[in-house]
Formats: C-alpha cells, sequence, structure tokens
C-alpha cells in the first residue's frame, strides 16, 4: 500500500460537505488528528502541539468561514492559487 503524502494527507482532513467561498475547509475538531498524522512525516520536525497552535492562529485569516473561537468553530481553508501547500510550508519551517 502507498503512503500519502504531506499534501495528501491533508486533504484527507477536509471536511467531506463543508465549504467555504468555494474552497475545502478543515474544521479546528480535526486539527489534533490532522496534527498527530504530520508528525509521522520526517520533513516535519515541529511538534504535535506547535502544529494544532499553527492551525489555529491560521483560522484568524478565515474568520468569515467561521466564528472566532479557533478551539471549537474556527476553519482553514484551501488556498485557490496553491491549495495546502501553505500549511505544508508553514509547518517544515
Amino acid at each position: 500500500m502507498e503512503e500519502l503524502t504531506l499534501l495528501q494527507t491533508i486533504e484527507w482532513c477536509e471536511d467531506p460537505i463543508q465549504i467555504c467561498a468555494g474552497q475545502p475547509i478543515i474544521p479546528a475538531s480535526k486539527f489534533e488528528e490532522l496534527a498527530n498524522e504530520m508528525v509521522a512525516y520526517p520533513e516535519v520536525l515541529r511538534s504535535a502541539e506547535e502544529i494544532v497552535a499553527i492551525l489555529k492562529d491560521q483560522t484568524k485569516r478565515f474568520s468569515a468561514c467561521g466564528a472566532n473561537q479557533a478551539d471549537r468553530f474556527g476553519v482553514i481553508r484551501k488556498n485557490k492559487v496553491n491549495g495546502w501547500q501553505y500549511i505544508v510550508d508553514l509547518v517544515i519551517i
């Protein structure tokens, strides 16, 4: 069985129903699950807690898509131009 890339892992956490501005989202309820998956990749040197903090911080960019409460109702949205690459860039730096 083929292993998922980091981008595919992020896509796997997309909400299958909800979208914002025509783009898929990942709700805050999946941030911990996503972070725990991401730390398994050798290129990711951050801890799961650091990744969750990054994702929560990114919810501020998309307050129109969800409430301002990053812990409960916040979301991150796929970028129309480069997809989820911006999340990968934040996590592997």
